[in-house]
């Protein structure tokens, strides 16, 4: 019995010595970020391995999987967002599709779903130009017949300082300031505030930058 008692004690010796090294390693194979779940907007902090594809990570407060339902969301979720981008050139859209098919094509580890989510808040919240869209209908394209009825300041274009000329197209904006139609729409595709006042034509930015400007321009209008 003495025998077998030391026996199963120089096995258990042997196994902790086995284990320490290996309990070691995962420790080492482990860090604690701080993640944010997309889900609720809690953020927690847990430890994920240093391979991510070896690690899933679920929300504490609403248990949901790195912040987002499924895999398959947040590409259908960019696929949405890049199409409402407006008018973009050939080689772009074909850049996007090639995106778009690469990743519907893999697997995507549960670490890359996070930073594809915030690559496309990004796209959704930090969009400063506006699309052909937007512009047709947050301003006004008409043409000039007469340019005597136009107020003095509006009679030449502040993007391109050319006069505006009867029979010119021209485009008016939410603060009723007019420029050529053609240097408005270059301008708005860029950024989508007027030039004069930086009054945003879809009314979400500060209004108060360019509150006196229409007041003004109407009164030339009805003076």
């Amino acid at each position: 019995m003495g025998g077998a008692h030391s026996a199963e004690r120089s096995r258990a010796v042997a196994a902790a010595s086995s284990a320490g090294p290996r309990g070691s390693q995962v420790g080492q194979d482990l860090r604690s970020p701080q993640i944010r779940c997309y889900h609720c907007q809690g953020i927690f902090t847990t430890a994920v391995a240093r391979q991510p594809q070896l690690h899933h990570v679920r929300c504490p407060y609403c248990s949901t999987i790195n912040g987002v339902p499924s895999q398959n969301m947040p590409i259908p979720t960019l696929n949405a967002t890049m199409a409402n981008m407006g008018d973009l050139s050939p080689a772009t859209m074909q850049r996007q599709e090639q995106l778009l098919r690469r990743l519907q094509a893999r697997e995507i580890t549960p670490l890359e779903l996070l930073l594809l989510r915030e690559f496309v808040e990004h796209l959704q919240h930090n969009r400063t130009g506006a699309s052909a869209r937007d512009i047709d209908n947050h301003t006004a394209a008409w043409v000039v017949d007469d340019v005597s009825k136009l107020p003095e300041e509006l009679r030449s274009c502040c993007v391109c300082l050319e006069d505006i000329n009867a029979g010119a197209k021209v485009r008016t904006l939410p603060c009723l300031h007019t420029f050529h139609s053609e240097c408005a729409e270059e301008w708005l595709k860029k950024k989508k505030v007027c030039p004069l006042c930086q009054f945003s034509i879809d009314g979400q930015e500060d209004e108060s930058v360019g509150a006196g400007a229409p007041n003004n321009v109407t009164a030339g209008l009805t003076g």
